[in-house]
C-alpha cells in the first residue's frame, strides 16, 4: 500500500499524493497536535464510494508514516 502514496514537504506544509485510482493531492499543516487538512483535490472522476475508500486508505497510510513526518 505504501507505493500507492507519496509525500513531500513544501515550505511549511506536507503534500500527500495518492498515485493510484482515485488519485488525489492533499495538503496538510503539521504545526498543530493533529494534522490539519488544508486542501484536497481529486484528479480522477470518481464516485463518493471511491473517494471514501481513498480517504480511508490515506488515514491508514498517514498513521504508518506519522513518526517520520513529525521529525
Amino acid at each position: 500500500m505504501n507505493d500507492d502514496f507519496s509525500y513531500k514537504k513544501e515550505g511549511e506544509f506536507y503534500i500527500l499524493q495518492k498515485n493510484t485510482f482515485p488519485r488525489f493531492k492533499a495538503t496538510f499543516d503539521y504545526k498543530t497536535p493533529l494534522p490539519e487538512l488544508i486542501d484536497i483535490e481529486f484528479s480522477d472522476d470518481s464516485d463518493a464510494k471511491d473517494m471514501a475508500r481513498a480517504l480511508s486508505e490515506m488515514d491508514t497510510y498517514m498513521k504508518s508514516i506519522r513518526k517520520t513526518i513529525r521529525k
